[in-house]
C-alpha cells in the first residue's frame, strides 16, 4: 500500500507507514485506547503536500498490539470452553451406552409385574393396562360370568371371555389368570378372542418377568417356564427350580423370594386322663361358641431368597413369617401375636368380664438388603395381605375391616367399605378393588375415599 504522504510502498496489511509514520488505515476496534485528535487540520492549498501526522508513542503501539492478543485470547477461551462441554456430553453418552450394553450382556432388565398392587400372592381383584386406559376384572358368579374390561375413567363394561379367572396379571397385551375351576393358568388377549391354556399343572402365585413364568405348582415347589413356547395347542414346558416347599412367591429385582413353611406337627391325640378336681368349673359359653381367630391356624416359615435359576437359596433374616409382600425394596411380612378379647360373658364368682387370648398378626418390614426389622402400623391391629399405593398401605384388620396406614408406618385408620368383611384387596389406578363377605361381593371405592360401588354379588 502506497503512502499518500511520502509515496513509500508499504505492506498491504500495514496500518502505519514504515518511512514517515503516517496512518494508512483506521484500525477500528483493535485500538480502543486511541483518542481522536482534537487538533484542527492545517488548511492546505489544492495540489500542495500534506504535513505528516505526528507518529504515535511506542507505548501506545505496544498497548494496541497487546489488546489484539487479548481479544484473540478471549476467542480461544470461548472455543476451549465449548470444546470441553461437547467432550463432557460425549463422555456421558459413552458411559450410558456402556452401562446399557453391560446390562444387555448380563441379561438383566427391569422386572415387569401385572398389577399396581404388590399383593401378587393374593387373589388379585383387578389389573390395569400399561397405558392406564382399561381395567380388567372377572365376574365369577351371576347370570353372565367371565372376564370383562371397562374404561379406567368409568363407562360400559365389555366382555372378553367366558373363562372366569382369578390372580390376574396384565403383561404386554395379555391378561393372565388362574381358572377358578381347574386352577390352571390361562391367558386372553386384551381385545378378546380365544383363551389359551398356559399350564397343565395347577398354579399359585403366578409371577411373569421378562417372558418367563414363575409359579408354585401342585407339589408346592417353585417352577418356571418360557412363555415363548406356548401357542393355541402347546402349553408351557415347565422346569422345577427347587425342591423346597413354598408360599407367597414373589420375583423381585432378579431374585426369587418365598416362604418355606414349617412342617406341620402331628395333631395331639385325645386323652382320657381325669382333670384335677380342684379345677374351677367353666360357666362361660359352650365349646361350640368358642371364639376362633381366622389366624389361629396361620402357617409360618422361613423367608428364602434364591436366584432365578434355583441356585444359592438362603434364609433372609432370622424370623419366621407369613403373608409376605415385597414392594419398593422392603419385605413386609406377619409374625404371630396375641391379644386379649372379651368373650361377652361375666365371671359369676368375681363379676368381672370373661376374656380369652385371641391369635392375631403383627406386620413387620425389613429391607431386602438386610438390617433391623420394625413393626409396621399399630401393634396387634394389622392383619393379612397388603396392597400398597404411592402413599399408603391397605390391609385387613383382625376384625375383617379394611384399614389404611402411611407407608412410613404409624396409626391405622378404617376405610369405609359398606360394613363388609374383606377377603382380598387390590390397588388399581385411582381405585381400591376388593372381595367381601366370603368372596360373594366384588366392589370398588375411590382410593381417596367415597361411595362403594358393588360390581357384582353372588345370589
Amino acid at each position: 500500500m502506497f503512502c499518500k504522504q511520502c509515496g513509500y510502498n508499504n505492506d498491504k496489511y500495514a496500518s502505519v507507514c514504515r518511512r514517515c509514520g503516517s496512518v494508512l488505515r483506521d484500525i477500528g476496534n483493535y485500538a480502543p485506547d486511541t483518542v481522536a485528535s482534537e487538533e484542527e487540520e492545517t488548511p492546505v492549498r489544492e495540489g500542495s503536500l500534506k504535513l505528516a501526522k505526528k507518529s504515535e508513542p511506542i507505548l501506545t503501539v505496544i498497548k494496541r498490539r497487546f489488546k489484539k492478543l487479548e481479544y484473540a485470547s478471549d476467542d480461544t477461551k470461548k472455543w476451549l470452553i465449548a470444546a470441553c462441554v461437547v467432550g463432557a456430553v460425549i463422555v456421558c453418552l459413552a458411559v450410558f451406552g456402556i452401562v446399557k450394553w453391560a446390562e444387555s450382556c448380563s441379561g438383566y432388565t427391569q422386572d415387569i409385574y401385572g398389577s399396581d398392587s404388590s399383593s401378587i400372592s393374593a387373589d388379585v381383584c383387578a389389573v390395569i393396562d400399561e397405558e392406564g386406559e382399561w381395567i380388567y376384572f372377572s365376574r365369577l358368579y351371576g347370570d353372565n360370568p367371565g372376564l370383562y374390561k371397562t374404561p379406567a375413567g368409568g363407562g360400559e363394561e365389555l366382555k372378553l371371555s367366558y373363562v372366569r379367572l382369578s390372580q390376574l396379571l396384565y403383561i404386554e397385551g395379555w391378561i393372565y389368570g388362574t381358572d377358578i375351576e381347574t386352577d390352571t393358568l390361562w391367558r386372553i388377549r386384551d381385545n378378546g378372542g380365544t383363551a389359551q391354556q398356559v399350564t397343565e399343572d395347577t398354579v399359585e402365585d403366578a409371577n411373569i418377568v421378562n417372558d418367563t413364568l414363575y409359579y408354585i405348582g401342585s407339589d408346592g415347589c417353585v417352577w418356571s417356564g418360557e412363555l415363548d413356547d406356548i401357542d393355541e395347542e402347546q402349553t408351557i414346558i415347565a422346569e422345577k427350580l427347587s425342591d423346597k416347599q413354598a408360599m407367597c412367591l414373589t420375583v423381585y429385582s432378579g431374585k426369587i423370594y418365598f416362604i418355606e413353611p414349617d412342617k406341620k406337627e402331628p395333631e395331639p391325640q385325645p386323652t382320657t386322663q381325669v382333670s384335677s378336681s380342684s379345677a374351677l368349673p367353666y360357666f362361660g359359653a359352650d365349646e361350640s361358641d368358642k371364639i376362633v381367630s381366622p389366624y389361629e391356624d396361620t402357617v409360618y416359615g422361613k423367608i428364602i431368597q434364591m436366584n432365578t435359576d434355583g441356585s444359592d437359596a438362603r434364609m433372609v433374616g432370622s424370623e419366621k413369617g407369613a403373608f409376605m409382600t415385597i414392594d419398593s425394596g422392603y419385605i413386609y411380612y406377619a409374625v404371630p401375636a396375641t391379644i386379649v378379647v372379651s368373650t361377652g360373658d361375666v365371671n359369676l364368682i368375681t363379676g368381672e368380664p370373661e376374656t380369652t387370648d385371641y391369635a392375631t398378626l403383627q406386620m413387620r418390614r425389613r429391607s431386602i438388603k438386610g438390617g433391623n426389622t420394625v413393626n409396621f402400623g399399630m401393634e396387634n391391629t394389622i392383619g393379612g395381605t397388603l396392597a400398597i399405593s404411592k402413599t399408603n398401605v391397605f390391609t385387613v384388620s383382625v376384625e375383617g375391616v379394611l384399614v389404611a396406614c402411611s407407608y412410613k408406618g404409624g396409626e391405622t385408620s378404617p376405610v369405609y367399605t359398606g360394613e363388609s368383611d374383606i377377603d382380598a384387596v387390590s390397588i388399581v389406578g385411582s381405585w381400591i378393588y376388593y372381595w367381601a363377605d366370603d368372596y360373594t361381593r366384588y366392589c370398588r371405592i375411590p382410593i381417596s375415599g367415597g361411595p362403594v360401588e358393588t360390581i357384582f354379588q353372588k345370589n
